[in-house]
């Protein structure tokens, strides 16, 4: 009789442990890949924390504008180049851009560089209107437009005779307007 209760508690006990299924599986899978996801985030806070520095300083200029030199005065100036409309179909489509196009340049060449912009006008407007007919469409929806300010830079250096007299290329105003 003994040995029967001792064999049905047996049993009992047996009966008691749950076997794993697919359910707990899936519950002990996703706890492991959470803890390893929550320990691998605070390793890489660590390793940041320690190996990166603080934050760069920053140290006051010399009092003179961007674009001055030493004595306050101005180092260059800005120019009107033209003012432009030209036709791009190379989208399958015709849009016409007008803009106004003027370049910074050094304040000591800049009646020089005037003068030869004002005698070359024609040459002028006639290259960069090829740049615009002839561009991508792409290069021409630039946010900055910096294809474009280096292809004009370098059309205006062939043509005053060299590119290191232009600064920047500066367009104030570029618009762009289907013309189909």
């Amino acid at each position: 009789m003994a040995a029967e209760k001792e064999q049905r508690k047996d049993e009992q006990s047996e009966e008691k442990v749950v076997p794993f299924t697919n359910r707990n599986r899936n519950l002990l899978t996703a706890a492991v890949v959470g803890g390893l996801m929550l320990l691998e985030g605070v390793g890489i806070f660590v390793a940041v924390k320690f190996m990166g520095g603080g934050p760069d300083t920053l140290r006051a200029g010399d009092g003179t504008a961007e674009g001055s030199d030493a004595d306050g005065k101005m180092s260059s100036t800005e120019v009107r180049v033209t003012d432009l409309m030209a036709f791009n179909s190379n989208g399958g489509r015709v849009f016409v851009y007008q803009l106004s196009v003027y370049a910074e340049i050094d304040t000591k060449d800049s009646s020089r560089i005037k003068d030869m912009i004002e005698s070359r006008q024609n040459a002028i407007d006639d290259r960069l209107s090829k740049v615009i007919r002839s561009s991508d469409p792409k290069y021409l929806d630039e946010p900055g437009l910096e294809t474009l300010r280096r292809q004009f830079k370098h059309e205006l250096g062939q043509i005053l005779g060299d590119e290191s007299h232009i600064k920047a290329i500066l367009f104030p105003e570029f618009k762009k307007s289907r013309a189909d």
